[in-house]
């Protein structure tokens, strides 16, 4: 009798033993789970940007000034005093000619009229052009010399209908062109045309920029970016943190460790930056990495981004 009881404690020893071990590997096995359904994220929080569309134009440069050069008098060319290239003042004598005095009177002797006249630069800048030489006879129908100032020079671009509207006198313009630097060089929009081109049907926008050290020459290919679409102190996320399901956009926010699917209204997306218009607030934080993974209700783990 004494052995059948020790036997029957042996194996209720036993079956606890057994029964505590399978415990503790439910309670292992539900730790596991539970650990599996936290699922890491990182964030960022919205914020408040001006943000905008930037638009790149192709054109071409032209000066801002140049003039040709038209004697008083016509007559034989007796000097030259400038070459292609040469920097000019207003005022300096560019070429003289040989050549009848206009102020003088016809009755007089052909000898007596004739005078040596220095031609004039009308303005600063460069000679870009001389269709003269010495000896020649100057005809009214060639200009003998261009001079072309290269302190201010624009770049001149066409633009479509959608754009036109967007665009402002005096709006800042940025520049590169890459034949001179790879850098963009400050300029404004100084003219916008009303009217399309006939041919195009384009618009003509010009911008101006400086020329300091003279690099850009008339005639160079440029690149013109624009701002549009400016929007100042607006609420942003990063694009690619918003989905969209049947054409309704959401984003998810994590409150307490749990992603919550908000429903919101966007604006203007930069493919960089959107624009929630609604259902967001600033400072709030939105799942920018491992949204895939998750649900509305999701319990999550912020391991990279804002906290």
């Amino acid at each position: 009798m004494y052995k059948q009881k020790l036997i029957l404690c042996v194996m209720l020893i036993g079956v606890s033993i057994s029964n505590i071990s399978c415990l503790e590997q439910n309670l292992k096995q539900e730790d596991n789970i539970n650990e599996k359904e936290i699922v890491p994220v990182e964030t960022q929080l919205s914020t408040t940007k001006t943000i905008y569309n930037e638009r790149v134009f192709n054109g071409k440069v032209f000066p801002k000034e140049q003039s040709v050069v038209i004697p008083k008098i016509q007559g034989e060319v007796n000097s030259i005093k400038v070459e292609i290239g040469d920097e000019v003042n207003k005022g300096d004598v560019l070429f003289t000619v040989n050549g009848i005095n206009p102020n003088m009177n016809q009755t007089a002797s052909l000898g007596a009229n004739l005078i040596i006249q220095g031609v004039k630069a009308p303005i600063d800048g460069i000679v870009s052009n001389i269709n003269i030489t010495k000896g020649q006879i100057l005809l009214p129908s060639e200009p003998p010399m261009l001079i072309v100032n290269l302190n201010d020079i624009y770049v001149q671009i066409g633009v479509t209908g959608d754009i036109i509207n967007k665009l402002e006198k005096n709006q800042e313009a940025r520049v590169i062109i890459d034949s001179v630097s790879e850098d963009a060089v400050e300029g404004k929009i100084v003219k916008i045309s009303p009217v399309s081109d006939l041919r195009t049907q384009l618009y003509s926008v010009t911008a101006e920029i400086k020329n300091k050290d003279k690099l850009i020459k008339p005639g160079m290919f440029a690149q013109v970016i624009i701002k549009t679409d400016v929007m100042e102190n607006v609420i942003v996320v990063p694009s690619d943190t918003v989905f969209y399901r049947d054409n309704v956009a959401y984003v998810y926010v994590v409150n307490d460790g749990t992603a919550l699917e908000r429903e919101v209204e966007t604006g203007l997306d930069t493919g960089e930056m959107i624009n929630v218009t609604k259902g967001l607030n600033k400072g709030e934080p939105v799942v920018t990495k491992g949204h895939n993974f998750i649900d509305d209700g999701t319990k999550v783990e912020v391991v990279g981004g804002d906290e």
